[in-house]
Protein backbone atom coordinates (compact mmCIF):
# COMPACT_ATOMS: atom_id res chain seq x y z
CA UNK A 1 0.00 0.00 0.00
CA UNK A 2 1.33 3.64 -0.96
CA UNK A 3 1.21 6.79 0.86
CA UNK A 4 1.81 10.25 0.00
CA UNK A 5 2.61 11.00 3.58
CA UNK A 6 6.09 10.79 5.14
CA UNK A 7 7.53 8.68 7.45
CA UNK A 8 8.91 9.70 10.99
CA UNK A 9 11.30 7.41 13.17
CA UNK A 10 12.17 8.35 16.84
CA UNK A 11 14.72 6.36 19.06
CA UNK A 12 14.27 6.67 22.59
CA UNK A 13 17.25 6.88 24.84
CA UNK A 14 17.32 7.75 29.01
CA UNK A 15 18.76 11.18 28.17
CA UNK A 16 17.66 12.24 25.11
CA UNK A 17 15.94 11.17 21.92
CA UNK A 18 16.74 11.29 17.71
CA UNK A 19 14.64 12.14 14.98
CA UNK A 20 14.18 11.54 11.41
CA UNK A 21 11.70 12.01 8.14
CA UNK A 22 11.40 10.62 5.22
CA UNK A 23 9.14 10.84 2.15
CA UNK A 24 7.57 8.55 0.46
CA UNK A 25 9.84 8.27 -2.33
CA UNK A 26 12.22 8.08 0.23
CA UNK A 27 14.06 11.29 0.19
CA UNK A 28 15.04 13.19 3.28
CA UNK A 29 11.94 14.91 4.40
CA UNK A 30 13.82 16.39 7.65
CA UNK A 31 16.87 16.40 8.50
CA UNK A 32 17.65 14.00 11.25
CA UNK A 33 18.05 16.04 15.16
CA UNK A 34 18.57 14.95 18.52
CA UNK A 35 16.61 16.62 21.29
CA UNK A 36 17.64 16.17 25.27
CA UNK A 37 14.88 14.69 27.67
CA UNK A 38 15.68 17.27 30.37
CA UNK A 39 12.54 16.86 32.78
CA UNK A 40 13.47 17.64 36.50
CA UNK A 41 14.38 14.84 38.49
CA UNK A 42 10.99 13.89 40.73
CA UNK A 43 8.67 15.51 38.95
CA UNK A 44 7.47 13.19 36.19
CA UNK A 45 6.08 13.58 33.13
Amino acid sequence: MLSNRPSVGIDVAKNFCFYAAVSPTCTTFLKSFKALNNVSRGRGC
